[in-house]
């Protein structure tokens, strides 16, 4: 049952499974934002789209072409624990 206004998804499982934690919380079920969606609706496929919902965000990644470093920014939209 999902509720949207606590944001909050409750999972009723009909028996005990030691593993659903950890399935549940793969990154595969992650939120995936509007960029990463094709207009077709289709997810994008080519890996040049990167993900990321979490405190920090790049700034400047590593390239196939180019090789090089990877920097990290504080993500201004990230809403979590600080």
């Amino acid at each position: 049952m999902a509720n949207d206004k606590t944001l909050t998804l409750t999972v009723t499982l009909k028996e005990a499974f030691l593993g659903f934690p950890d399935i549940a919380s793969h990154p595969v079920f992650s939120p995936m934002p509007k960029a990463m969606w094709t207009a077709d609706g289709k997810a994008e496929e080519k890996g040049t789209t990167l993900i990321g919902n979490g405190p920090y965000k790049l700034k400047k990644a590593i390239t196939k072409q180019a090789g090089g470093e990877v920097v990290l920014v504080r993500n201004p939209s990230y809403t979590g624990a600080k």
